[in-house]
């Protein structure tokens, strides 16, 4: 058996609560966790243990639960070990090996890996009709669509610009000594704004990299050339670091004339969800007009093994004539890998199915503060930016709900954000570990009653739904718990799933897979009726007390003032991946019922 060993340099276990520097291991447990409990045993019909994942790999339980937990770091090799077990692909080998700061040790994609980022890469070239092309982390092209290549760049084909512009820097188009750079210089209108904004990105990343020789070599470049060195003088003299986006969001192009004709189209970027490593640059038109254009143009030129891009919906004929133009962001405040980063997630590939544009997810491995949210209800009104936010409901249709109760919810002010639709609804329950010696909601009051304080419920802050069910709980039955109040649902559930806490309050999203997996059991739900994915769990009332309901709402949310022509599809685009079955699946699944289509914040 391979036991966790002891040597400091192995970055060992790191014990107490609320260490702000816990955070990455606490994210790499609940990754490791989200993974695990994906894997399902055929032959018992659940998802794996963490002692099933600990045979995988020859350890034991206890090692499992501290790295899960975030008190132990793994080895490289017990890291590798557990994605091996976990049959990971790239992305999620990165993501894990990333987190536990081993990234420079990654060793390169398996050859399965490899195949399965170029099929992505083919399919997402192939199908974009305008151009676009695959940059990694520093700017440097490493593939592109014939569009691209034809249109924006004015080579003959795809295969010839590839040979030039293959693992060069981007920027290095916008330099005289570039073979695209007369050509750009004619055909883009607009070229001297166009250069500036890359110049400007260029000023960024040599103040980050000082030292950089790949980057000053660029910058020698630049200055070679007489009409961009006044340009780089003029963005020195009045651009400042702090007033320099990082990426080319929203810059738009004037293109006088192409083998399409003339067209106007902004810039974006979108990540590669196959590889971390790599962005996808969309160079999108504006108006059905030149959509038309480039897919017939594309469908033509189209090199042989790539996907046919689809001819975008004439006026009339699809939910999106007018909108979507250019990719729509999911903006979840919360940390990736999170419940409600796993529905965003569900969700994004199918609205793009929808809605024809790419749709990425923007987390914050941040706790959401008041000003997170002020940032994301001041984002542009365009139906572009999406933001997903909590709500703790409280609903008691007998007694009402006590406004001690109320006073005590920490709830976001949503009069800030107009709503979309309710993602999804997340009642909660009350949880012991598999081992825990209460059988029953009458065990735990009782053994509440003889030892006043002596059971500790954590929660994942004052105020927070975790915090609501355990005073909810705590009234009804006129019992006094202990409480510890964590950073956090990420803390809260680490500490509890290692012993530091011996009940909680969980939505069922984050907690399902778990029970299905023989680790949590549930004594209550805090709901109405049963819950329908826990159809054997008593409601509060059904256990003899009385008591307001308590569910954590998914709310998608748009920043006040969207225009109806724009809504109206994004609603219509919504409503079909509610009915999709592809939809309500994956979310019972994660333990999420689904939610509906709504102009009001409301319980559904």
């Amino acid at each position: 058996m391979d036991r966790p060993r002891s040597d400091t340099s192995e970055r060992h276990a790191r014990q107490g609560a609320g260490q702000k520097d816990d955070f990455p291991y606490l994210l790499l447990g609940q990754h490791i966790r989200n993974f695990r409990l994906q894997l399902r045993q055929d032959y018992l019909n659940r998802p794996w243990s963490q002692e099933d994942l600990a045979v995988a790999i020859g350890t034991d339980k206890g090692h499992i639960n501290r790295i899960e937990c975030g008190r132990q770091l793994p080895t490289l090799d017990t890291l590798t070990r557990i994605c091996d077990a976990l049959d990971l692909n790239w992305p999620g080998r990165r993501r894990l090996i990333g987190l536990a700061g081993f990234l420079q040790d990654l060793p390169g994609p398996r050859q399965d890996d490899l195949q399965a980022i170029e099929s992505t890469v083919l399919k997402v070239l192939g199908r974009a009709g305008h151009p676009a092309c695959l940059i990694d982390q520093e700017d440097r092209i490493w593939d592109a669509n014939t569009a691209f290549a034809v249109v924006f760049l004015g080579y003959e084909s795809r295969d010839a610009a590839l040979e030039d512009i293959a693992g060069k820097f981007l920027l290095e188009l916008m330099c005289e000594s570039h073979a695209a750079h007369a050509y750009l210089r004619r055909s883009v209108s607009n070229f001297d704004q166009m250069a500036m904004r890359l110049i400007a990105l260029l000023r960024i990343r040599l103040q980050k990299a000082p030292a950089s020789p790949q980057w000053q070599a660029l910058l020698n470049d630049v200055l070679a050339d007489a009409r961009l060195c006044s340009l780089w003088l003029k963005a020195s003299a009045q651009l400042s670091r702090n007033d320099l986006p990082e990426f080319l969001d929203h810059q738009t192009i004037e293109v006088g004339r192409s083998p399409i004709g003339p067209y106007s189209a902004d810039i974006w970027h979108a990540s590669l969800w196959a590889d971390e490593r790599f962005r996808v640059l969309h160079i999108v038109p504006h108006g059905d007009d030149a959509k038309r254009r480039f897919a017939a143009h594309g469908q033509r030129k189209a090199p042989s093994g790539n996907p046919k891009p689809s001819c975008p919906p004439h006026p009339g004929e699809g939910i999106a004539d007018r909108y979507p133009h250019r990719p729509i962001r999911l903006h979840v405040p919360w940390a990736s890998g999170g419940i409600t980063d796993v529905g965003a997630r569900i969700l994004a590939p199918l609205l793009q199915e929808q809605l024809g544009q790419p749709v990425s997810v923007i987390n914050c491995d941040v706790l959401p503060t008041p000003a997170t949210l002020d940032r994301l209800s001041n984002l542009p009104a365009d139906g572009y930016e999406l933001v997903f936010v909590n709500e703790a409901v409280l609903a008691d249709e007998a007694a009402g709900v006590p406004e001690w109760l109320m006073r005590a919810a920490r709830n976001p002010d949503m009069s800030r954000f107009d709503p979309l639709a309710c993602h999804a609804i997340d009642p909660f329950v009350l949880f012991v570990r598999a081992e825990c010696r209460y059988g029953s909601m009458r065990d735990l009051v009782r053994d509440a009653a003889l030892n006043p304080g002596g059971i500790v419920v954590g929660t994942s802050g004052r105020g927070t739904p975790a915090h609501l069910g355990a005073m909810i709980i705590e009234a009804a039955a006129r019992v006094r718990f202990q409480y510890r109040h964590y950073s956090g649902s990420l803390e809260h559930i680490a500490r509890f799933l290692s012993g530091e806490t011996d009940i909680a309050c969980l939505g069922s999203g984050i907690s399902l897979p778990a029970v299905r997996a023989g680790e949590l059991r549930a004594l209550l739900s805090l709901t109405r009726q049963r819950f329908s994915l826990m159809p054997d769990v008593p409601t509060l009332a059904e256990t003899g007390h009385a008591g307001p309901a308590l569910a954590s709402i998914r709310h998608i949310c748009l920043p006040h003032g969207l225009a109806e022509p724009t809504r109206g599809p994004l609603e219509q685009a919504m409503k079909s991946v509610f009915k999709d079955i592809r939809h309500t699946q994956a979310m019972r699944q994660t333990g999420l019922e689904p939610g509906t289509i709504s102009r009001q914040f409301a319980l559904p």
